[in-house]
Formats: C-alpha cells, structure tokens, sequence
C-alpha cells in the first residue's frame, strides 16, 4: 500500500513540480478572477502538468468547499528552489494552498477559514485525506489524535491526527474553540 500511496503523490506531485506562473487577483486594485487555466503562461512543455495538478486540488474536498463562497478572488502559481506552491484566495479571508517538495516527497494541502465547525471539518478532512491517498487512504488513525500542540498563533492549538503511510498526517487547527484551518500531509 505505501509503496501505491507513494506513486500516487509523485504522480500528483509531478503535475506541480514543472510549472512557474503567477497569476495576480488584484491588478490596479481591481478585482481579476483566477482563469480557469493557470497554465496559459506557462512554457508549453509544462502545461499538460499545470492542468493535471490544477484539475486534481480543485476537484478536492477543500476547494469544493471554499468553492461555495464563489469563485477564487485570486490566485498563484510558484516555483521555489523545489517547492511547488499553489494558491487560492476566497471570500471572507478564506483561502486554500498546496505544495510540494519532489526532493523530500513532501506534500502539504491547507485549508484556511474564518470559522468551521468540528464536524464538518472531520468530514472534509476524511474526504481530503482520500483526495490525496485513493479510496484506502493513508491509513489515519481517526478515533483518537496521535496528538495535541500548542500552533503558531497566540491561542491556537493543532490536533493531530497520523496515518500509517508515508508519515501522512491531517491537523484541525483551532483558535480558542474555533477550527480556523485543516491541513493534510506527508512525507515519504
């Protein structure tokens, strides 16, 4: 099974690793949506990987669920020294990004909003963590957190839930009762 989990993310990971573009939302502050192919400017031998990589995130759990706030008020596309990221900026300050590191097999997709509540945060998580792993998933462990830290913010905590491949993990991040965010990742 890791061995099917690990070709599943270098494949959705590859569709990220051979693009650069950035796409601003705001122009002369004026709104622009986010086109609905990001790689339109990018070089033609690394579109077919935009495309894939654009179609997997925002056929997703996270995206379907910012996407009920209306389209996407900007987005952009990155390449940093091997760090692929990708990003969308919605109403009411929510926002969603993903990225990845070929070199370390790394993946991280992030969902940020204002306020959601517990249950429906479980869900989308369950949902993400298949998204990203197939229908067996990574294995998570979802009865009990593997564990509870202390997050960035004054205030915040994650709790952490692990899976049994590829060191995946997912995370409701909570500012006091709130959960503000919910992340999925791994590294193989």
């Amino acid at each position: 099974m890791a061995c099917a989990v690990l070709a599943r993310v270098r494949h959705r990971a590859a569709a990220l690793v051979l693009g650069v573009l950035f796409v601003s939302g705001f122009a002369h502050g004026t709104e622009r949506r986010c086109p609905a192919d990001l790689s339109a400017g990018a070089p033609a031998e690394r579109r077919n990987n935009i495309r894939a990589f654009q179609q997997a995130l925002t056929s997703a759990a996270f995206y379907k669920e910012l996407s009920h706030r209306g389209r996407p008020l900007s987005c952009e596309m990155g390449l940093d020294e091997g760090i692929i990221r990708l990003s969308y900026a919605f109403r009411g300050k929510a926002s969603l990004e993903a990225q990845v590191n070929l070199g370390s097999e790394s993946i991280e997709i992030r969902m940020q909003v204002q306020s959601i509540g517990v249950n429906r945060a479980m869900a989308l998580l369950k949902k993400a963590e298949k998204d990203a792993f197939g229908q067996n998933g990574c294995g998570i462990a979802w009865d009990h957190p593997a564990e509870e830290l202390p997050g960035e913010k004054a205030g915040s905590r994650e709790v952490v839930y692990r899976g049994d491949a590829c060191n995946c993990q997912a995370r409701l991040v909570y500012l006091g009762k709130s959960v503000v965010a919910l992340v999925v990742r791994s590294a193989c």
